[in-house]
């Protein structure tokens, strides 16, 4: 089956419609999670802020998205310099985002590991303090 150039423009534009309905909804998750993360006592650790950061700049990532409906249902051109004074915010929110992502990681790897290295001191310590407790009990051999 071979599609004529009207088809296929108005299945790219169909696709780009779709596309784009993603973005609106993700625009609204992710400004949704932030005000759950803002507005709410318990998510204010610092991994729930990192994450409020990251919704914020997937925001700013979706709505370049939305922007390029201007290009899609105009002419179709669009020249060097408006595209980046559009797509500049968005650019920002998806570097951003990658960043907060590593700092996300970062975070819950010492976290994890503090856990793990204050648990093995812990049992250390009580091993240490349990040789002790025999040396003066007098106890050499259990």
């Amino acid at each position: 089956m071979v599609l004529s150039a009207a088809d296929k423009v108005l299945v790219t534009n169909i696709g780009l419609v779709i596309e784009k309905i993603g973005a609106c909804i993700a625009t609204c998750a992710s400004t949704l999670l932030r005000v759950a993360s803002t507005q709410s006592k318990t998510l204010r650790t610092s991994c729930n802020i990192m994450i409020a950061f990251c919704a914020l700049f997937d925001v700013a990532h979706s709505i370049g998205s939305i922007f390029e409906i201007i290009g899609v249902f105009g002419d179709g051109m669009i020249n060097s310099l408006a595209c980046f004074c559009i797509m500049f915010i968005p650019e920002i929110g998806v570097y951003a985002g990658c960043l907060c992502v590593l700092f996300i990681g970062v975070d819950r790897i010492i976290s994890i590991n503090v856990k793990a290295v204050a648990a093995f001191i812990s049992i250390t310590s009580a091993c240490y303090d349990f040789r002790s407790w025999r040396m003066a009990v007098g106890i050499s051999k259990l």
